[in-house]
């Protein structure tokens, strides 16, 4: 605890630049919670190339230096990420962690779930966990955060649940939503604790909605992360009927879910 009541809380990052986990630093300091540790799995500078390299190939590699990949998922507009830092007061959320992650720890780790990650959420004494990235969470991690690990997902749980959850939402004719939602086990499966609708506006991408949903993430963790500290937070089980696990979409259906977008605009 700390000397505001406050159990210690920690993020999780796959990247040196991470807007949300920027802005979650921010807000969720001004909130009374401030982290006191990020788990970073990204690599040392330098070697975030090659490790990208291996993973995709040379040839992938180039082909993504030298313009965007065809059907590959549309980046997040830095437009609506900027406007919210800007009207909340805060410095550029591009900037590495290290120089933002004031009065908290960076730890890199080679694995959130192993035994350098756990050890470290013990010598903290953190309590909840806020996943920014960086990998999925098994059995190890779980039990080390005793008020759970909380995730915002980019889809209507339990309706829409895993990967490209926005662009599986448009194809389904599924208002595009962030849901928060405890970690468990599964994909996406945890116990939900609110939705937040992302609003559609005329000239939107998909793009424009991934920005969009950055600083609505943020807010809906910043307005319940006391009451699961407190462990009154609500939760509404999921079963597994009432949705199912989506996963990486062909180019093609991307394009078609980008095209449907128009359909869900207003004013």
């Amino acid at each position: 605890m700390s000397a505001s009541g406050a159990a210690a809380v920690a993020l999780t990052t796959g990247a040196r630049v991470n807007p949300l986990v920027s802005l979650l630093i921010w807000r969720l300091r001004q909130a009374g919670h401030a982290p006191g540790l990020i788990l970073s799995t990204a690599p040392l500078p330098g070697l975030a190339r090659l490790t990208k390299a291996r993973r995709l190939g040379w040839r992938a590699l180039q082909r993504r230096w030298s313009g965007p990949a065809g059907g590959a998922p549309a980046a997040a507009d830095p437009a609506p990420i900027d406007a919210y830092a800007r009207r909340r007061g805060y410095p550029s959320p591009w900037q590495p962690l290290p120089a933002v992650a004031v009065g908290a720890a960076v730890v890199r780790v080679s694995d959130l779930n192993g035994p350098d990650a756990v050890a470290a959420l013990g010598r903290a004494g953190v309590q909840v966990v806020v996943n920014g990235g960086g990998g999925l969470f098994r059995p190890a991690l779980l039990a080390a955060a005793p008020a759970g690990i909380l995730n915002v997902h980019m889809g209507s749980l339990p309706r829409v649940r895993g990967m490209n959850a926005l662009e599986w939402s448009l194809l389904l004719g599924v208002a595009p939503t962030a849901t928060l939602h405890f970690v468990d086990a599964g994909i996406d499966t945890g116990d939900i604790i609110a939705r937040q609708l992302l609003p559609v506006k005329e000239g939107d991408d998909i793009a424009a909605l991934r920005g969009r949903f950055v600083p609505v993430a943020v807010e809906l963790v910043a307005a319940h992360l006391a009451a699961v500290v407190a462990g009154r937070a609500p939760r509404q089980p999921q079963k597994n009927r009432d949705g199912r696990q989506y996963f990486a979409l062909h180019p093609r259906l991307r394009r078609i879910a980008a095209a449907r977008l128009s359909a869900m605009a207003g004013p």
